[in-house]
């Protein structure tokens, strides 16, 4: 049996690292790092062309669905390069206001 068990292992294996033929990913197959990279370039240089965009508009203007554009908008928003405003479907992504350096106020002496 343990023969038997084996080969089906293997078998398994193979058929997992197979492609389809049509050139997608399979279904739960990750995206490779440099092509969610990309798409997260894309989305903020958008964003920030564009604030206040939805994510229907952003999938329009990408040409890519909302599935393959929420990971990267998660990592936008992690990372503090864009914010949300609304919930759900009404949310609204903004580039996030870089904080300029201000001035320190110099603290008067009495003399």
């Amino acid at each position: 049996m343990q023969i038997l068990g084996g080969a089906l292992s293997t078998a398994t294996a193979t058929s997992r690292a197979r492609r389809p033929a049509n050139g997608r990913r399979g279904r739960g197959e990750k995206r490779a790092p440099k092509a969610l990279e990309a798409l997260q370039a894309k989305a903020l240089a958008t964003i920030k062309a564009a604030p206040g965009k939805r994510v229907e508009e952003l999938n329009r203007e990408l040409g890519v669905k909302s599935g393959e554009l929420a990971l990267p908008l998660r990592k936008l928003v992690a990372s503090k390069e864009i914010r949300t405003t609304g919930a759900r479907r009404a949310t609204r992504y903004f580039a996030a206001s870089a904080k300029k350096g201000k001035k320190a106020k110099k603290a008067k002496s009495k003399r």
